[in-house]
């Protein structure tokens, strides 16, 4: 029987995501994969009931993947995350709420590694 469980996830240092929209706005944000706090708190802060989970890749073709999928189909694809993450980018004050849809067409994915090599995840 296969474990369905990662034994090989390892730290691939801080990538970063340029998401370009098909209007010419976007914005870069980090993705860590040194692993991270789990359990309540927010985006930078977490209670001392946090829990510590470990690496969640096994390489970079993983990180790739699941970065695609974040943006294209998974919870970030949609409006309402999308319109946040550009609003923090921006440094505005008091995020709205916004709602929830798939009017935002994201033209382009591009992954930033470490050394600061690109590598287009989708789009052209």
């Amino acid at each position: 029987m296969t474990s369905l469980t990662k034994t090989t996830t390892r730290d691939l240092g801080t990538y970063f995501v340029r998401v370009e929209f098909s209007d010419g706005t976007g914005f870069i944000t980090d993705w860590h994969t040194s692993g991270r706090f789990v359990g309540g708190g927010t985006e930078h802060y977490y209670p001392l009931t946090a829990t510590w989970q470990k690496p969640l890749y096994d390489d970079e073709e993983d990180l790739f993947n699941n970065i695609e999928f974040m943006f294209t189909d998974g919870n970030y694809s949609c409006d309402c995350n999308l319109k946040s993450f550009l609003w923090r980018a921006n440094c505005f004050s008091e995020e709205p709420d916004f709602e929830c849809g798939e009017t935002m067409k994201i033209k382009k994915l591009t992954a930033i590694r470490p050394n600061g090599s690109e590598k287009v995840l989708y789009g052209q």
